[in-house]
């Protein structure tokens, strides 16, 4: 009686591969639809890093030229495998700051003909709290847009809708 006892209790502690095959495929159902959202999510924020990371720099230049009472210039480097750098330089040309953007992030500037060109020039702000007007387009690797007005009055970026502008 006790053996009979003991080899129902070893029978029913465990689950059957048909319970662990469904757990699976749960589990593989979940990853299948939480994993391109993530990716989505991920390529956005590091498109919304790159542009915060502009207006921080462009607040900074404004900032030094006003309170140094020189002409401060943001220079567009080169883009490489590792991403594009950009510097803010003083006009004796002293490097002050600068950030990186990732490789995937893309920046094009509008021209005054109204084409947009990869290889922007520097962007240069004044004594008196202006700058040059700028609108910039940043895209990362997924085509995703972002555009940025910078006002030549104010100094100030702001959020351009891509779609509403035709980009």
């Amino acid at each position: 009686m006790k053996s009979q006892l003991q080899f129902e209790r070893r029978a029913t502690a465990g689950f059957t591969l048909a319970e662990l095959m469904v757990v699976l495929v749960l589990i593989g159902l979940a990853s299948a639809i939480v994993i391109p959202i993530a990716a989505r999510s991920f390529g956005s924020f590091k498109l919304r890093l790159a542009e915060d990371s502009l207006r921080t720099l462009f607040k900074e230049a404004r900032s030094r030229a006003r309170f140094e009472g020189r002409s401060e210039a943001v220079v567009f480097m080169p883009a490489d495998h590792t991403g594009r750098e950009l510097l803010l330089v003083r006009e004796d040309g002293r490097r002050i700051d600068g950030v990186k953007l990732p490789a995937e992030i893309t920046i094009a500037v509008k021209r005054a003909d109204g084409d947009w060109s990869y290889e922007p020039q520097p962007i240069h702000f004044f004594p008196n709290g202006t700058c040059e007007a700028t609108q910039l387009d940043l895209a990362n690797s997924r085509s995703k847009h972002l555009e940025l007005q910078l006002d030549s009055l104010a100094g100030t970026t702001h959020e351009v809708d891509a779609e509403a502008a035709g980009r």
